[in-house]
């Protein structure tokens, strides 16, 4: 057990009342009540208007409140766009990207490669989306099935991914410009389970996917490295934010509610998302304390999650 006095050495002032504007992460002795407060940050998801059309293993671009997500089972080319508060259909794909790498924002996205049956399985055609429509640009290099997207539309990136034949787990990195696609450097893993990575062109983070684990690693805009792994190995679940504020929510096996956030340097646990799923509908511009999900598996969900950081006056037992 510690009392004030022993913690009184680490500057936490004695005051009557609580502060009328504390700062995130300050703590202080509110004597009057005799009570040991902080002022941390408190996450939680809550329930967002349902898409028109329930799919999973599709694409996402955008922001909680300006976000889209097109293709996967169930809605092949159907596209739909999210304010913040409900989904409309907007326009509609060119060609079924079902296991796509996405990245962007809602009214400059862009959706690469995926599946397509009969064979090739694997696709190598890219799309651009303008918030209207879509249109059909450069493909990239070869052809990928279940790989990660990151980034911007003029500075994007899509990693990893699935051949198929031979079911092989790829380590390569694509880089694009907005015009042209290039190769980038390789992955330490070879890893698959779209929608698992975040960040920008020159500081991204991709986790887990089939064939890694755990594995977490960041790139530079050269080069991979290893870095400190997530806490629940999984893949196929929503990733968002940069390298310093990411967040990974659901995913599969076995199909989680888990959500763990990354600061740059390691794994944190938080709030649970409210329905266990896994080929999820992401938001990749969004941060790690500001994201949406919708869709997913089994089967073929509508519903969707929002979650949000907010700070709070907590009371601390020192018993």
């Amino acid at each position: 057990m510690t009392t004030y006095r022993a913690l009184k050495g680490y500057s936490i002032k004695s005051i009557s009342s609580d502060p009328s504007n504390p700062k995130e992460g300050q703590v202080w002795y509110n004597n009057s009540a005799k009570t040991l407060k902080i002022r941390p940050k408190i996450g939680a998801w809550a329930s967002g208007g349902n898409l028109n059309s329930a799919s999973r293993f599709g694409g996402g671009i955008g922001t909680q409140t300006a976000a889209a997500k097109f293709s996967g089972t169930g809605t092949e080319k159907v596209n739909e766009e999210y304010d913040g508060s409900s989904w409309t259909s907007a326009g509609a794909m060119n060609t079924n990207h079902f296991i796509c790498a996405s990245f962007g924002t809602q009214t400059a996205g862009v959706c690469a490669g995926g599946h397509k049956s009969p064979t090739p399985r694997a696709i190598a055609s890219t799309e651009e989306y303008d918030g209207s429509s879509w249109s059909s640009v450069e493909d990239m290099p070869a052809g990928r099935q279940y790989p990660q997207g990151a980034g911007v539309l003029t500075a994007g990136l899509v990693m990893g991914g699935l051949l198929d034949p031979p079911n092989t787990a790829i380590v390569t990195t694509f880089e694009y410009d907005g015009t042209d696609w290039t190769s980038g450097g390789d992955m330490n893993n070879g890893r698959y389970g779209n929608n698992s990575a975040g960040g920008t062109q020159t500081a991204a983070w991709i986790v887990g996917g089939a064939g890694a684990g755990n594995k977490t690693e960041e790139y530079n805009g050269t080069a991979w490295t290893e870095v400190n792994t997530i806490g629940t190995s999984r893949y196929s679940g929503a990733g968002c934010g940069p390298q310093t504020d990411a967040q990974f929510a659901g995913g599969t096996p076995p199909t989680t509610t888990k959500t763990e956030f990354y600061d740059g340097t390691t794994w944190t646990e938080g709030a649970d998302i409210g329905t266990a799923r896994y080929g999820i509908h992401h938001s990749p511009a969004g941060t790690g304390g500001l994201s949406v999900i919708s869709g997913g598996g089994p089967g073929t969900k509508n519903n969707t999650e929002e979650f949000t950081l907010a700070e709070t006056t907590r009371s601390i037992d020192v018993s």
